[in-house]
């Protein structure tokens, strides 16, 4: 069911609803003050005919009543039936003759006396016992009417209802099915906007507007989504190419080298050579694998990601000892003067990954110094655990320096050292996992200096 559709059936239905309780609360309400106010019509007619009746007015007698209650007849009369009971419950009078009234019972009077009024309805006969009490005499009166004018009116109120209830529930329904075509129109705008976005133009953008509605925020919220696809389908075609050139680079020399020397026959010295030459390659080719991998395996989810506590201090030496088992000629010098006295502080929820980024950090530092040493200071602050790399190097160009996290992007400057640009790549995305910051400073022929900052309650 499209949204207009839901839109017009909720809408008119809430409407109806609402209209439906309102008008069956003013219909009772009406109802209620009609049988209220016909109740206190028959109360003053029983207590005036009471008064007329009693012996406190020596002027009317019982046929002077009865002559004053047939003047009293109308087409608009509202009593039916009018009776006077003694203090035994006898009938002393009753108008008009033709009509039976009923029998008082001693049940009856003891209701009235408890109340001094005995009131019901029925088949909208509504009756009424009132007790009189004169200076002289006391007396029960019944009398019991039809109010025909409070019915008419009550009826007008009802049709007059039924009808503003269908009109409005009709335009309510024409306006809820209508209206929405004015609401949806820039949801639809957007919809065909989309459809026209695919992998080859993700740089198209919703235009928002400025009210800043839900649609507004809706444009702004997929905008940014798509920028994040644009930028991420952006980095996977560099990411392809750069690895298919440095791929296809050391399997054609490895071609080549094979080719030249199955062209003739060499001594077993330049056999050995060659193979010594080929095995550099693969050797060099399965680093450049590895890295692809543990970049792969960085990319995942930090939900997916498993960890555990890490102590920063140990986890560096741990590097430490691995750099110099791969490299025995790199220097790696510690400074931990400002770690806290609680070690505590030095413990992160993380993963083994961090150990190869620090491992990363430490060989670009060294590869890329003459003295081949990095300096490592420890410190912790703030609910922080800093850590900075520093070296003595060639440095990064100021031009560079937004590329050079970029997988397989190397230095115009770097060209000349062994390696395939994946290091520093891979342990920013570890670092983004642990949910820290890399910081880079360098300055050319003079130092490069790596701060990686991790919060010490990452979860």
């Amino acid at each position: 069911m499209q949204i207009r559709t839901r839109l017009t059936v909720r809408f008119s239905l809430i409407v109806t609803i609402i209209l439906v309780v309102f008008s069956n609360s003013i219909f009772f309400i009406s109802s209620k003050d009609r049988e209220d106010r016909f109740f206190s019509v028959i109360k003053s007619r029983a207590l005036s005919e009471g008064k007329l009746f009693s012996k406190d007015v020596k002027e009317v007698d019982t046929n002077l009543l009865r002559i004053l209650d047939k003047s009293r007849i109308s087409p608009f009369s509202s009593v039916i039936l009018l009776a006077i009971y003694d203090d035994t419950g006898k009938e002393v009078y009753r108008f008009p003759n033709e009509l039976a009234a009923p029998i008082l019972s001693k049940d009856t009077i003891i209701k009235i006396l408890a109340n001094k009024e005995l009131r019901f309805q029925q088949n909208k006969i509504q009756t009424a016992w009132e007790y009189y009490a004169g200076k002289t005499d006391h007396y029960f009166i019944y009398v019991s009417g039809f109010d025909q004018t409070g019915y008419d009116k009550l009826y007008f109120l009802a049709w007059v209802i039924f009808f503003c209830c269908t009109v409005s529930i009709l335009v309510t329904f024409i306006t809820a099915y209508f209206y929405p075509i004015h609401l949806l129109a820039p949801i639809n705008y957007i919809i065909d906007l989309v459809e026209e976005i695919t992998d080859s133009n993700l740089d198209l953008r919703l235009p928002v507007g400025k009210s800043k509605d839900e649609i507004d925020r809706l444009a702004t919220k997929f905008n940014d989504m798509l920028q994040r696809l644009e930028e991420s389908f952006e980095m996977k075609r560099d990411f392809i190419s750069n690895a298919s050139h440095e791929l296809r680079t050391p399997l054609g020399v490895m071609m080549v080298q094979i080719e030249v020397a199955m062209m003739s026959e060499r001594t077993p010295e330049e056999y050995k050579k060659t193979l010594g030459s080929l095995l550099e390659d693969i050797k060099n080719l399965r680093v450049m694998m590895n890295g692809l991998l543990e970049l792969t395996e960085a990319n995942m989810q930090p939900g997916s990601l498993k960890l555990k506590s890490i102590r920063i201090d140990e986890m560096l030496w741990l590097a430490k000892s691995d750099l110099q088992n791969q490299h025995p000629d790199y220097k790696v010098i510690e400074n931990y003067s400002n770690i806290p006295e609680d070690s505590s502080k030095l413990v992160i929820q993380g993963n083994d990954l961090l150990r190869t980024s620090f491992v990363n950090i430490m060989n670009n530092s060294c590869k890329y110094s003459e003295d081949k040493t990095v300096i490592v200071n420890l410190e912790s602050k703030n609910n922080e655990i800093i850590i900075s790399f520093s070296d003595k190097g060639i440095g990064i160009p100021p031009a560079e320096m937004k590329n050079i996290i970029r997988p397989f992007y190397r230095g115009s400057n770097a060209k000349s050292f062994p390696g395939n640009g994946l290091g520093l790549a891979l342990t920013q995305k570890i670092i983004e996992l642990h949910k820290g910051e890399v910081r880079i400073d360098s300055r050319v022929n003079e130092y490069t200096t790596v701060t990686v900052i991790l919060p010490i309650e990452t979860k």
